[in-house]
């Protein structure tokens, strides 16, 4: 492997990328609150080529729609009706900013009525057929951590998880279903039926995409979950921890079905084959391994 090519226009230090769905375009999001947009082939940006994007702190997370027509960008940002932004990606214009806004209110009053997330926003993940956005956060109120959006209308339809926000976040927590901790990875089963979220509280909780029930949760790893993937068919999960694993699951019963333990350090990528007989991880060892 050899460098091609290396693409300068960010003034920070760049968070997150992601690849259009036919390699076309690479989007990329940096600490300088940008997010630009880069043509493959020539490695150069279009007219509207840095989007200013209104973020008053860094691009954490990108994602193309499948169709590739819209960018979603989540952010670190302090502003909290400005976490999850939707672009056009033909012309750079932003079609919408996810959820509502009461900041006229006291913090501990908006956030009853807000529809926004409280933190940064880790993840996204559109699901396969583009009509739901899929959002993961380290919200201080911890029944906000997964938010599932209509792409169309920008509307949440739910946050998952059962919510008691009328309790103090001690109690509420006792009758929660949501994750403890920060939400790093989200995906998609191929049919869109499932949506798997990944959290720092070491678990990987599995959701029912069109009712937002929970499941179950898989918990035998003993570190913080980075990276998720679903083989093409939706009959495996594949999850990589900071406890330096690999492990799989059978979607079907949530059984373990086998732990890759060859890193020596976290694992923070996964990605399956096409036809899903290989599966690759990475590293912060260094290393790629196919599986």
């Amino acid at each position: 492997m050899s460098k091609i090519q290396t693409l300068t226009g960010h003034s920070g230090a760049v968070w997150a990328l992601a690849f259009s769905p036919d390699g076309s375009i690479l989007a990329s999001g940096s600490s300088d609150t940008a997010v630009m947009f880069w043509d493959t082939k020539t490695g150069k940006n279009g007219d509207y080529n840095r989007i200013r994007t209104q973020y008053s702190l860094l691009v954490r997370t990108l994602a193309f729609s499948p169709d590739g027509s819209i960018l979603a960008s989540g952010s670190c940002d302090w502003d909290k009706n400005k976490t999850v932004m939707i672009w056009d990606v033909k012309n750079g214009n932003r079609i919408r900013t996810l959820g509502c806004s009461f900041q006229f209110l006291p913090t501990h009053f908006a956030g009853l009525f807000s529809s926004v997330h409280s933190d940064a926003v880790n993840a996204l993940a559109f699901s396969p057929d583009g009509s739901i956005l899929a959002s993961g956060s380290c919200d201080w109120d911890k029944n906000k951590t997964v938010m599932i959006w209509d792409v169309k209308n920008g509307n949440r339809i739910r946050t998952l998880g059962c919510s008691f926000q009328f309790l103090p976040t001690h109690f509420a927590g006792l009758f929660s279903s949501v994750h403890s901790d920060a939400v790093n990875a989200l995906a998609f089963s191929p049919d869109g039926s499932i949506l798997a979220s990944g959290s720092k509280d070491n678990t990987v909780m599995i959701w029912d995409t069109k009712n937002g029930n929970r499941i179950r949760t898989l918990s035998d790893h003993s570190g913080s979950i980075e990276a998720l993937a679903f083989s093409p068919d939706g009959s495996i999960l594949a999850s990589g921890s900071t406890d330096k694993t690999v492990m799989i699951w059978g979607t079907k019963n949530g059984n373990r079905i086998r732990t890759l333990s060859d890193h020596s350090d976290f694992v923070l990528a996964l990605a399956f084959s096409p036809d899903g007989s290989i599966l690759a991880s990475g590293s912060i060892d260094k290393t790629v391994i196919i599986w």
